[in-house]
């Protein structure tokens, strides 16, 4: 008879007192995770989503990936403009005549980060809200 490890979970209808051997044991385990029952709360969420709001979902999608992908490159837009303009600036050996265009491509980047968050957060909204037209 084995004594009992703390911290072990044994499958239901196993005496503590009287444990089979290891494999039983694993064997066991697999067999009540097997049977256990799958929960299917997120593929019912997505089919109502998928189901009732097929455009709106694709278009979040998108955006929700558009505006991730340009807060990523935001860091590396910044940089670039301190790299490029700002320093050679402050050391009297930069050109600036690039920087007006630079900032309004910097500019419309972040519009399109935050116009494309707004619609995916709007969009979301009235997936969420059960009243709204398909």
């Amino acid at each position: 008879m084995r004594k009992r490890q703390a911290g072990m979970v044994l499958p239901e209808g196993v005496d503590p007192d009287n444990l089979p051997d290891e494999k039983a044991l694993k064997r066991m385990l697999k067999e009540q995770k097997k049977n256990a029952p799958k929960d299917k709360s997120l593929s019912k969420v997505l089919k109502y989503v998928w189901d009732g709001y097929k455009v709106r979902f694709i278009i979040v999608i998108v955006c929700l990936v558009a505006t991730a992908i340009i807060s990523a490159l935001s860091s590396v837009v910044l940089q670039n403009l301190i790299s490029s303009f700002i320093e050679p600036a402050l050391d009297g050996t930069g050109d600036l005549s690039g920087l007006p265009l630079y900032i309004v491509f910097c500019a419309a980047l972040f519009m399109c980060a935050v116009i494309g968050a707004a619609v995916y957060n709007i969009l979301m909204a009235q997936i969420g809200d059960r009243k709204s037209v398909v």
